[in-house]
C-alpha cells in the first residue's frame, strides 16, 4: 500500500473486498491497521485477524466481537499470542 496521510487503517477493507475469499486463513497487518470495523470484517470473512493490538486498547466490542475477542485473546499472554502467530 502506498503511504497516505490519515493512517493506512481505512483502506485495509477496500483492499480485501478485492481478493477472493476462498482459503484466506490469516490477514497480517501491522497494529496502524488495527480497529473495530477491520477486525470484524475479516472475522466475518472466515479468517483469523493477525494484527498485533495497539497497547491500552479497551476490549469494548461495541457490536465489533470479534475484535474484542482479539483484544482479550492478546492480553491474557501477550508473550504467547506473539510466539504462536509468529510475530
Amino acid at each position: 500500500m502506498e503511504a497516505r496521510s490519515g493512517g493506512d487503517a481505512k483502506e485495509l477493507v477496500p483492499l480485501l473486498k478485492r481478493m477472493p475469499p476462498q482459503g484466506l486463513e490469516h490477514v497480517y497487518g501491522d497494529n496502524a491497521y488495527i480497529s473495530r470495523k477491520n477486525v470484524q470484517f475479516i472475522v466475518d470473512l472466515g479468517a483469523y485477524p493477525r494484527i498485533e493490538p495497539k497497547k491500552r486498547l479497551r476490549a469494548r466490542s461495541r457490536g465489533y466481537r470479534g475484535y474484542k475477542e482479539l483484544i482479550i485473546e492478546y492480553r491474557r499472554n501477550h508473550e504467547e499470542w506473539k510466539r504462536v502467530y509468529e510475530y
